[in-house]
């Protein structure tokens, strides 16, 4: 095949590891462009805007947790997939809210990550077509002081920008999309991490305190962020009692 599928940056500092995913990734129909450490991955990643990137956890130069939060600073939408020999949940933790979309353990089954890359370009592809044809339909979520816009993926708070993290954001976005209807812990988990294996919930519980401690989310600012016992959480606009 020709690579018509795109371009994925392979950053992995081992050559016989790096030859196998070349292989398998270009007869799946995308061009390949590899990296042998992180400096040299966001320097590449820079110049040729790839499609997606495999990124491996240990590099000679950089941490792959360093890589990828520099190479999440450069575009908030391209899938990035971990490759690391750890599985333990405090390492796919770690990546994942370093910006990370996936995280596979080595040795990976070549064909299912063949089959994750496809799944989260697919996805992409859907998000920056939305962006692209229907920008007039991205709602603006108001509850008194704070102000969500859904479409340039900003928080307003009396009118003063607050800045959020990826994950943050991301999770006030689903809550907001979901306004007054309560959405549990697991949802959360796939909708804002993108993750559906075995992670314990608690780490929403932590993603949703250090967002709280954002919002203010008294009635005072228009809205709460309520949690619901032993079930997930609920973006709850505030009534004129309330205020």
């Amino acid at each position: 095949m020709s690579g018509s599928r795109g371009l994925v940056l392979i950053v992995e500092d081992d050559p016989v590891t790096g030859e196998l995913l070349t292989d398998v990734i270009s007869q799946e129909g995308f061009q390949v462009v590899r990296a042998g450490g992180g400096e040299e991955a966001v320097e590449t990643f820079a110049k040729l805007h790839p499609a997606a990137v495999l990124l491996d956890w240990v590099l000679p130069d950089i941490p792959g947790i360093e890589a990828c939060r520099r190479l999440r600073a450069l575009d908030r939408l391209v899938p990035i997939i971990f490759l690391s020999g750890r599985d333990d949940e405090a390492s796919v933790i770690r990546g994942l809210d370093a910006g990370a979309d996936d995280y596979v353990v080595k040795p990976a089954r070549i064909r299912e990550l063949a089959s994750r890359l496809e799944a989260h370009l697919r996805k992409t592809a859907s998000v920056r077509d939305a962006g692209a044809t229907v920008p007039t339909d991205v709602p603006v979520l108001r509850f008194g002081e704070i102000e969500v816009d859904l479409g340039a993926r900003r928080l307003l708070i009396a009118g003063k920008p607050v800045g959020l993290p990826r994950l943050e954001m991301a999770l006030l976005e689903y809550l907001a999309r979901n306004a007054g209807t309560a959405v549990s812990r697991e949802q959360i988990l796939g909708s804002v991490y993108g993750y559906s294996g075995e992670i314990s919930t608690e780490r929403v519980d932590q993603l949703a305190r250090r967002l709280r401690s954002k919002l203010g989310a008294g009635p005072e600012r228009g809205g709460r962020l309520v949690a619901v016992p032993g079930y997930g959480y609920r973006l709850e606009p505030s009534t004129a009692r309330d205020r």
